[in-house]
């Protein structure tokens, strides 16, 4: 049997995940997106649709759940100088 060109599908999703910064649950979650890219590259034609949505609204839990813990992260370092800045003043 010959082996199929691989799609890039994994190395997209790999290069979009390595922008995102994950913490906590997100990294279990990023590595079950990595498999779901190279079971997509992989699958029967019948199965890519299915995984394929499977994959974009995993990567989009993923996205939204970076930009809060972002957000939680400003505001922890707002709060921390305000602190320092009372503390000082």
């Amino acid at each position: 049997m010959r082996k199929r060109a691989d799609s890039g599908v994994a190395q997209a999703v790999e290069a979009y995940l390595g922008e995102l910064r994950l913490d906590g649950a997100g990294r279990p979650l990023a590595s079950v997106a990595r498999l779901l890219a190279e079971s997509l590259e992989a699958a029967p034609p019948y199965a890519r649709a299915r995984l394929a949505r499977e994959l974009h609204d995993l990567l989009t839990e993923l996205e939204v759940q970076a930009a809060r813990e972002s957000e939680i992260a400003e505001r922890r370092e707002r709060r921390a100088r305000q602190r320092a800045w009372v503390s000082n003043g």
